[in-house]
């Protein structure tokens, strides 16, 4: 009888030891899902609701009646929205030695189109025979995002290198804005006046209830932004608000290149 009692003990051991183990290598393997290995996100398609991009001699027309203008710059000089300039004066401006520079291309290029996106590359050079390169790529929706590259044969030191614009306001115009704790946290700051001195937003929107103008970037490494300076300025004029972002500010580092990433 004890004999039986050991054996149905080792029947009961060796079936709860199989049951284990197959539960274990079905929680260890992934389950198969509709959406695995397949090319949403990845396709570039213009979904429903939006219309095919049009690009016309450097004008870029979305829908929703938005266009991005270029005229021989970097960053589209204007932006308008219902046939109304809604951003204007985009631009970008170095420091050296105390003298400011506003850049401007010596070429610029289609470097890839079609009815989804539109890449646009500029280049050219400064006095100083530093090279500045920024490719922008706008993409159906409206998302503008512009590779800034800056490089140089010998190192040079740049005092200061922004980015400025001017946007149409009203006094239904407010402010949202997100500041830096680190590279990898954002601090949020709900809406308010579009007053503003100070550190460095990652993030700055305007909106009035019909337009939204927005300015950020993904990554803040590429910034150096220190805490207690003037990075951002936010002035409010009569029927516009002034933007500049420092990417460089009194920055005594030499080097060769420097890259930075932005959207508008």
């Amino acid at each position: 009888m004890l004999q039986t009692a050991i054996e149905g003990l080792k029947f009961f051991t060796k079936n709860v030891f199989v049951f284990l183990l197959l539960m274990a290598q079905s929680f260890a393997l992934p389950l198969a899902n509709n959406w695995e290995n397949n090319n949403i996100g990845k396709e570039e398609i213009v979904l429903p609701g939006f219309s095919p991009l049009i690009e016309k001699g450097f004008v870029v027309y979305l829908s929703g009646d938005r266009e991005y203008h270029w005229d021989n710059s970097y960053l589209p000089v204007r932006i308008s929205v219902k046939n109304q300039p809604y951003v204007v004066n985009n631009k970008l401006t170095m420091v050296l030695e105390g003298r400011s520079i506003s850049l401007v291309p010596d070429s610029i290029k289609i470097i890839e189109k079609n009815e989804h996106h539109v890449v646009i590359k500029a280049i050219g050079k400064t006095h100083d025979d530093i090279q500045v390169s920024v490719v922008s790529r706008i993409e159906y929706d409206g998302l503008l995002q512009s590779e800034i590259s800056i490089s140089s044969p010998t190192s040079v030191v740049i005092d200061s290198f922004y980015y400025e614009g001017d946007i149409a306001a009203s006094e239904w115009t407010k402010m949202l804005q997100y500041q830096p704790e680190n590279i990898h946290r954002r601090k949020k700051k709900a809406f308010s006046e579009p007053v503003y001195s100070g550190d460095f937003l990652s993030v700055l929107a305007l909106v009035d209830g019909d337009r939204s103008y927005w300015w950020f970037m993904d990554s803040l490494e590429s910034t150096e932004a220190q805490k207690g300076e003037v990075r951002t300025r936010v002035v409010k004029k009569e029927n516009s608000i002034n933007i500049k972002q420092y990417l460089v500010l009194d920055n005594k580092k030499s080097r060769k290149k420097l890259n930075y990433s932005i959207n508008l």
